[in-house]
C-alpha cells in the first residue's frame, strides 16, 4: 500500500520489506479525498458505512489489499458523508500500528 511510518518492531526490517500491518479500527481516521494528505495516509474508496449505537463503522477498500480496512468513528461523526463509492484518505499515527513479518 506504500510507505507507512511505524514504531519499529522487534526484528530486522529494511525499507521495502513485506509485512503485516495491524491497526485497531478506532485508531483509523477517515478524511475526504480532497483533504491535505496527513501523515501516514493511504487513499481508498468507501465500500460500506454502518451506524451501530455509539459507533459508525466505515469499510474502505485500499488498492493492493483484498480486505477492506475498517474504521470505527465515534457516533455519527460526519458518517453521512462517507457513502459507498466515495474516495477518502485513511490516516493513523505510527504509534497506533503493530507490524509483524
Amino acid at each position: 500500500i506504500g510507505r507507512i511510518d511505524s514504531v519499529a518492531p522487534h526484528g530486522n526490517l529494511t525499507e521495502g520489506s513485506v509485512v503485516t500491518l495491524a491497526i485497531r479500527p478506532e485508531q483509523v481516521r477517515v478524511f475526504s479525498a480532497g483533504a491535505t494528505h496527513p501523515q501516514n495516509s493511504v487513499p481508498g474508496e468507501v465500500v460500506s458505512s454502518t451506524y451501530l449505537g455509539d459507533r459508525t463503522f466505515v469499510g474502505v477498500l485500499v488498492k493492493g489489499l483484498d480486505t477492506p480496512v475498517l474504521a470505527s468513528l465515534s457516533g455519527l461523526q460526519g458518517a453521512e458523508s462517507f457513502y459507498p463509492g466515495r474516495p477518502v484518505l485513511l490516516e493513523f499515527s505510527p504509534e497506533a500500528t503493530v507490524i509483524t513479518h
